[in-house]
Formats: C-alpha cells, structure tokens, sequence
C-alpha cells in the first residue's frame, strides 16, 4: 500500500494483516511468503521507478508507543538513498537476510533495518535517543526535500499518493507472488 504521504513516488509500505510488533516477529513458516513480497513490490517499483530501498523501525513490546506504530510495516522506497552514515551513531552489524531480524524480536529489542539498492542489509540497534521519524528526516535530506514537508502528521504529499496508487493499480502483479 503507498505510504500515507510518500516522500517520493513509489513509496510503498508492507504492512501485514496479522498483527505482528515488526518484521523480525515474522514467525519461519510465513518469512518465505514475505519475502516473495518483498521481491515482487521491488520487481514492480524497479519497472516503474528504478532501484528501491527497504526500511523497517522494528518496536518491542516494552518500549513507549507516543512516537512509534507498533504493527508491523516495511517501508519500500524507490530512491538512490543510503542512511548507512545516520546509522553509524548506533550499535550496526551488517546480516544476511530479512529473516535475521528474527534474533531482535526473541530479545524484544528495538531496531532499524535498512537495505541498500545493492542489497547491503544493515540493523542498529542500542537507538536510545532516535529523533521521531527518523526514517523520513533522513531520506528528505538526501532527496532534497525541505523540513518540514516529510512529517507525514502534517503534510500529506498528495502527488505522490496518487501516483503511487496509479501505479501500483495498473502494475502486473502476475506471476509475482
């Protein structure tokens, strides 16, 4: 689904049904199925976009909820970005997979999951202190887009919801998942 303001077309988010804190709580048998996902929401803003990103604020159940949303939701953004410098003022180490994350959700410890367009996965965690939507603070800076256009709480980017919608509407999606 597009992400309620997108900070750039295509910027969708999987957001699963069932209600999970984030996407290391994936239990095994359902990481295959998100996966393919994963893959075919890349496939398609790959056709319509170019190279995509993913990014994932993974909460826990003992932090406050004021700031975050405690659902699951892999934000897919379609831009040449890297937020591997940002993450550098937490604890980083570099994993293997999506499925990885599992080990954060077991410790019920918060994380920030970001992979590149060249498939360098990265999560930091230990992230006492992270501003409020640190996600969209950062890829604004490097799209260039002015503060405070990217809080989604005040400014809705209508244009690219639309879009993005349009786009996602009219995409084959067969064969994909």
């Amino acid at each position: 689904m597009p992400d309620i303001s997108p900070l750039v077309p295509g910027h969708v988010m999987i957001v699963p049904r069932a209600h999970i804190l984030c996407y290391g709580a994936v239990e095994a048998a359902a990481r295959d199925e998100l996966s393919g996902i994963v893959n075919a929401t890349r496939t398609i803003l790959g056709e319509h976009y170019g190279p995509s990103v993913l990014l994932e604020h993974g909460t826990s159940s003992l932090e406050p909820v004021a700031d975050h949303v405690t659902h699951a939701h892999l934000h897919v953004v379609p831009a040449a970005i890297n937020i591997r410098g940002a993450l550098l003022n937490f604890n980083t180490k570099t994993i293997a997979s999506l499925s990885d994350l599992s080990s954060w959700a077991a410790r019920d410890e918060e994380y920030i999951y970001f992979e590149s367009c060249a498939g360098e996965r990265m999560v930091a965690d230990r992230i006492v202190g992270i501003k409020r939507l640190f996600f969209r603070r950062e890829i604004a800076k490097q799209i260039g887009l002015p503060d405070p256009l990217w809080d989604w709480r005040h400014h809705i980017l209508s244009d690219n919801f639309r879009s993005t919608l349009a786009t996602l509407k009219h995409a084959n999606w067969k064969n994909l998942c």
